[in-house]
């Protein structure tokens, strides 16, 4: 009796366990479409091979080297895309993973908006960010949105502390002091 009550705790609890707001998903990438658009089955299956293991080891910039190579080819697959953004996004070129999630449908991967919101804010989008937050929560189950509405709440308030911040800026008028403190040289180290 008591490993029956484990199993069912597990089991109401795993729904719980796979979400996340760090985590990202994992869309399958289609096989045969990319073969045919690129044309060399061998390329593009050890492109796709190398790329996912990347991906799913959590080294972005190897992953979209990988996936930038499919993309030469083949630019309308929706998990490609995701996949090239969320590895630009969490890789060290965050400001180009926008271009590619714009191009994914929100039916790849349940975090779409997350990504597309943490893209729109490392652009400085903040609006459109708190919009795309916005349809994740919306897009979740009740049991899901009550984990992560503390963390996307978080990432909303940083986009309207940003947004006000860029706003409410002051004039600064830089003036020179004088031979006593300044010479003709920069001196700004």
């Amino acid at each position: 009796m008591n490993a029956m009550i484990k199993f069912y705790v597990v089991l109401l609890l795993f729904p719980f366990l796979a979400v996340s707001v760090g985590a990202q998903e994992n869309p399958a990438i289609d096989k045969e479409y990319i073969i045919l658009k690129t044309g060399n089955k061998k390329v593009a299956l050890g492109n796709i091979k190398r790329g996912d293991y990347n991906f799913k080891n959590k080294v972005y910039d190897e992953a979209l080297s990988y996936y930038l190579k499919l993309y030469q080819h083949v630019t309308d697959h929706s998990p490609l895309n995701y996949k090239i953004g969320v590895s630009a996004l969490y890789g060290t070129n965050p400001q180009k993973a926008l271009h590619y999630l714009l191009a994914v449908t929100p039916e790849t991967a349940a975090d779409y908006y997350l990504q597309l919101g943490k893209a729109y804010q490392e652009n400085r989008i903040y609006q459109k960010a708190n919009e795309a937050y916005n349809s994740y929560i919306e897009a979740l189950p009740l049991s899901q949105k009550k984990m992560v509405a503390d963390e996307v709440r978080q990432l909303m308030s940083e986009c309207e502390f940003a947004r006000t911040m860029a706003n409410d800026s002051l004039p600064v008028f830089i003036i020179n002091l004088g031979p006593n403190v300044n010479s003709f040289y920069d001196e700004y180290a």
